[in-house]
């Protein structure tokens, strides 16, 4: 399948965020990809992203698991995590974007909460017209600045994400009333999330929040579909993907951080599970940055 047959893309991401009031802003850009494009597995960091379909159809692809998108979606993903992005084998695909993190308390939380109660890829595709505008509305601050814009820009992030919350709180599946099962997973994976570089043994976490293993591990797969290894192993590849893009560390370096017994296991798991090896991620990454200082 062809790679990145774009016809047309804007993009500005910056070397370092830029701050428009309580949003950060990671990247945010355009892009048009012809039928069969493929935009290959890219990593998150600390970041959220949404991904707004204008026109066509596709699929996002999240840690493996594909969600299929048309004209006026909204996928929402979630830190840590790596995703390919392909345009459908009959209709191009057109989309806005908008990495972000937030740095005031209340929305952070909401926004943390909802990172626990959507943990599924499948389960993050939303629609809201107000959103899709006013990310239109974003881009030409960008492309032509003019007097003001920081405090326009400080504006228009706010409401994204004040509209982006009260979504997901209304979000058919979502939980206004979470389960005591619902809470105990999501206790187990903030306690994965934050011992991602020191678990040694999974049973630590059943340990730490006074629980028998195997009754966890039963409840776990019950309420979320999948194993506590299964999360694990996610998270841990993601967080290997985001500590690739960020340069500072080599394979090796980054499998013992993160438990792999060496390099070469972290980049076969690697590759099993994003179907490309560590190094594709690293020669993208030197890539951009040959790019931008051309630019």
């Amino acid at each position: 399948m062809p790679e990145e047959k774009t016809r047309y893309h804007f993009d500005r991401f910056p070397s370092k965020p830029e701050i428009f009031g309580n949003t950060t802003l990671i990247q945010i850009g355009r892009r048009w990809c012809e039928a069969g494009c493929v935009i290959g597995a890219h990593p998150h960091a600390d970041w959220f992203e949404l991904t707004i379909v204008t026109a066509g159809e596709g699929s996002v692809i999240t840690n493996g698991t594909a969600e299929k998108v048309t004209a006026g979606d909204i996928y929402f993903s979630f830190p840590y995590e790596v995703h390919d992005i392909h345009a459908s084998m009959r209709d191009k695909l057109e989309y806005d974007y908008m990495a972000f993190r937030r740095t005031d308390e209340r929305t952070s939380a909401a926004l943390e909460h909802i990172r626990m109660d959507y943990a599924g890829a499948d389960r993050r595709v939303f629609r809201d017209d107000r959103i899709n505008t006013l990310v239109g509305m974003a881009l030409p601050e960008f492309a032509d600045p003019a007097e003001l814009s920081d405090m326009v820009l400080s504006g228009l992030f706010d409401q994204i994400i004040v509209y982006l919350i009260r979504d997901f709180s209304k979000h058919p599946g979502g939980s206004a009333d979470v389960s005591e099962a619902e809470v105990i997973c999501a206790l187990v994976m903030d306690y994965i999330d934050s011992h991602i570089g020191s678990i040694v043994n999974l049973s630590e976490a059943a340990d730490a929040l006074g629980y028998n293993y195997s009754y966890l591990s039963n409840l776990f797969k019950r309420t979320t579909g999948k194993n506590i290894s299964e999360y694990y192993s996610d998270r841990r590849l993601g967080t290997a993907a985001a500590m690739l893009a960020e340069g500072k560390k080599n394979v090796g370096e980054i499998a013992l951080k993160l438990g792999y017994s060496s390099g070469f296991a972290l980049s076969r798991a690697f590759s099993g599970k994003y179907g490309c090896p560590p190094k594709s991620l690293i020669k993208k990454r030197t890539k951009s940055e040959t790019d931008e200082r051309k630019s």
